[in-house]
């Protein structure tokens, strides 16, 4: 499980022109995958004041691990947009290579306590990277803003 809060040591932020990229690292790909979710989710939105009031499973499949990472953070930006929700946990509870399957827990956009920093348009593929290597997971992904 990764928990939202400010400015992780493992999450960074990549100088880009109009765009907003971010970069992490982890033990475990499913570790990694929740840092990005987190990334995603300090992009948009102010952690303070996020609970963890409900839960939603989410479940995205596709045909390799880069494109399900961008499905991923694509459905979280689905449901922060379409939904009106704010997440402050995500554990990824199955990973493949095809497949993911997490439990994300936030709740209703509450406007007179959550701050909306900025409007994803697109999780894009354009600088994904996604590697492996020496033990540590590391990805990169560009959100259209």
């Amino acid at each position: 499980m990764t928990r939202l809060s400010a400015n992780p040591e493992w999450l960074g932020h990549v100088d880009h022109t109009a765009d907003e990229c971010i970069e992490a690292r982890a033990d475990s790909a499913e570790i990694l995958f929740e840092r990005l979710a987190v990334g995603y989710m300090l992009v948009v939105a102010d952690p303070d004041g996020i609970e963890s009031r409900q839960s939603w499973q989410v479940q995205v499949e596709a045909e390799d691990q880069e494109e399900l990472l961008v499905r991923w953070l694509s459905e979280l930006n689905f449901l922060h947009q379409c939904e009106h929700l704010v997440f402050s946990e995500f554990i990824v509870t199955a990973l493949s290579e095809t497949e993911l399957r997490a439990e994300v827990k936030g709740e209703p956009i509450d406007l007179d306590r959550h701050e909306i920093l900025a409007e994803v348009k697109a999780v894009t593929f354009h600088h994904l990277r996604l590697t492996h290597a020496a033990g540590e997971w590391r990805g990169r992904v560009l959100f259209d803003m």
